[in-house]
């Protein structure tokens, strides 16, 4: 087996058939590549590598940053910890890598055997949905679905009450604002009323990321957030070429993934980070 390099920008040009979704769907990837629409741009120095079997056949996609790697597993071909830890010497950075979940365990063990600490800092589900798998849902004739065009007091509020329980990061409204202008936020409304958001982070060239879903708990339990996400989506599959949405949900939230899943997503892979 042998490490290739490639160019980073013909990447999905020449890989894109093996990559699709494995690479394409990771958060990071995406980031160092700049594979998706402005406002994201390519990590000064990333390259992109290639592990090979003798045979000719892709065995793993890996991105390289510096202080920073993205690898994506092959579903069939899990790295044991002392491949992983020959990978890590090799290419020294932290760790971004989607995986199914009889990998976790090799990668975990490898991060002790690095010394790296408190593994995973940070691990998420990616769940996906295509236009026939989602539900179909009427929206009540007291609520409305749309667009978000300006930032307001109660829109801040609901970015921060995101970020707080998501992320447990406190924000201010400079930050909130900031946020909303780099990505396209829809919001449920009844009345005056902003019940529940959602924002398209990442827009791919047949595929878009969701992210900032939130309902204040007050108002939780009436499936407003479903609401939002299904007609999001509605919105988005208006588009033809439109194949997936995605998005990652807490693994330690089960309120999130049960609602996901009945809005018909599919759990293809954890996304941890080491």
């Amino acid at each position: 087996m042998h490490w290739q390099n490639i160019p980073p920008t013909t990447l999905l040009q020449d890989y894109g058939t093996w990559i699709t979704p494995r690479l394409v769907l990771n958060n990071r990837v995406i980031g160092l590549l700049g594979l998706a629409e402005i406002p994201y741009q390519p990590m000064a120095d990333a390259s992109a590598w290639v592990l090979r079997h003798p045979d000719g056949r892709i065995l793993q996609i890996m991105v390289h940053a510096p202080r920073e790697i993205a690898l994506v597993n092959h579903p069939d071909l899990p790295l044991d910890a002392s491949q992983v830890v020959a990978i890590h010497r090799h290419f020294p950075g932290s760790w971004v890598l989607t995986c199914h979940d009889g990998q976790c365990e090799s990668w975990e063990k490898a991060a002790q055997t690095l010394s790296i600490k408190d593994v995973p800092l940070l691990c998420t589900w990616l769940y996906q949905v295509a236009p026939h798998q989602l539900r179909q849902k009427p929206l009540p004739p007291d609520l409305r679905f749309e667009r978000l065009p300006h930032f307001s007091r109660p829109i801040c509020r609901f970015i921060q009450g995101f970020m707080h329980d998501a992320l447990h990061q406190k924000i201010d409204e400079d930050e909130a604002r900031s946020r909303f202008t780099r990505q396209e936020f829809f919001g449920l409304f009844q009345g005056d009323t902003l019940l529940s958001i959602a924002a398209v982070t990442r827009r791919l060239a047949h595929a878009r990321c969701l992210s900032y879903v939130y309902t204040p708990s007050r108002l939780r339990g009436h499936d407003y957030a479903g609401l939002t996400v299904e007609y999001l989506c509605r919105h988005l599959f208006q588009d033809p070429t439109m194949q997936l949405v995605f998005l990652y949900a807490d693994q330690t939230n089960p309120h999130s993934n049960r609602l996901y899943q009945k809005l018909g997503f599919e759990m293809i892979c954890i996304s941890k980070t080491f």
